[in-house]
């Protein structure tokens, strides 16, 4: 008799960790803005599996967890402990895209290459992703080989730097984004490289925001 009611306390206390470990999942998803997928392909881990923390099916290994606590920049007990007021995040991963051109502009890969790991406060709101920088023509504000910092969006004002996608040619390019008139022109930082300008024949879409960069991943 004591050894099923023992059994049953023990039911009771896995379902309840599951339960807190879930809530905590969930909220860390939503605050980040990543889904289930995203979660999944960082980690290397099944998506049924991910779906089974996230429902409170299953309860993460003691590796998985670590690695979910390190991918959402807190501490398993964050994971792990009761009370949404514990989940307190210290950094997210910025995904690294690939290349960009700083000159004769080049294919930007969509494939993430790994993470840099930034703080909200460091980058404040919504979606962010790096490119490393090839080429001088932004020297010496962005030095080449440098990981650039970007915010999603489509539109920057005169004068700030911006991921710009060359449509034609399915090619991006790292340029401050000048408004002249009717024009659009995007200038280079370095003098010895030439301006481009924007028209029916050359298209562009801006794809991000330039915020900052860093020179290497120490």
């Amino acid at each position: 008799m004591q050894r099923k009611q023992k059994s049953e306390k023990d039911l009771i206390t896995a379902e309840t960790e599951r339960k807190i470990l879930a809530a905590n999942f969930r909220a860390l998803m939503k605050s980040k803005n990543v889904t289930q997928s995203e979660v999944s392909r960082a980690l290397d881990v099944p998506q049924p599996t991910v779906s089974s923390w996230a429902n409170a099916t299953k309860y993460p290994r003691i590796d998985a967890l670590q690695k979910l606590a390190d991918y959402f920049g807190v501490l398993r007990s964050d994971l792990t402990s009761d009370g949404k007021e514990q989940v307190t995040p210290k950094s997210f991963p910025v995904p690294i895209l690939g290349e960009i051109a700083c000159g004769t502009p080049i294919f930007a890969e969509q494939n993430t290459e790994g993470y840099i790991y930034e703080t909200s406060q460091n980058v404040g709101d919504g979606k962010h992703f790096y490119l490393k920088a090839k080429g001088k023509s932004m020297e010496p504000t962005i030095p080449d080989g440098s990981y650039v910092l970007f915010r999603y969006q489509n539109v920057v004002e005169n004068g700030e730097i911006a991921a710009v996608l060359m449509e034609n040619e399915n090619e991006a390019t790292l340029k401050r984004v000048k408004y002249v008139g009717d024009f659009v022109m995007l200038m280079p930082e370095n003098n010895e490289y030439n301006p481009m300008i924007v028209n029916e024949e050359n298209p562009v879409r801006i794809i991000g925001k330039a915020l900052n960069y860093r020179k290497d991943l120490v």
